[in-house]
């Protein structure tokens, strides 16, 4: 993406105004709005703002440019600020590694759930067939 961002001028502005048009009333719901539909929390926790903790530097991508202008041009926030969408990528950039595990967590909780349910209605089914 990063590359078509850059090569490609057209596509640059038509994310700006495809992203500029999501919904939303404040600057950090439509920031991680956009980044949620862009970035998976697995891909968002190789970055921080600047590269600190040996991440990558999310702030010199193409992307990030989008996002800002995206955000800025929003017609729901007008005012909106470069810091404020900074601090808002910020925080969304630190939280995606938690994100990305949480989201294990669920999907294996989830798995538990099913099996515990299936050998449950499998152990029901059996002694069923087995009284008739």
């Amino acid at each position: 993406m990063e590359r078509q961002l850059t090569e490609n001028p057209d596509l640059k502005k038509f994310m700006v105004s495809y992203c500029s048009s999501f919904g939303g009333h404040k600057v950090d719901e439509v920031t991680k709005i956009i980044l949620k539909k862009l970035l998976s929390n697995k891909l968002a926790g190789n970055y921080s703002w600047l590269g600190a903790k040996k991440k990558m530097s999310f702030s010199g991508l193409q992307i990030a440019e989008v996002i800002l202008s995206a955000v800025k041009r929003n017609k729901s926030l007008v005012g909106a600020t470069e810091k404020d969408v900074i601090d808002s990528i910020k925080n969304w950039l630190r939280h995606a590694a938690a994100r990305y595990s949480n989201q294990w967590y669920v999907i294996v909780a989830c798995m538990f759930i099913y099996q515990e349910n299936f050998f449950s209605n499998y152990s029901k089914k059996n002694q069923n067939q087995e009284i008739q």
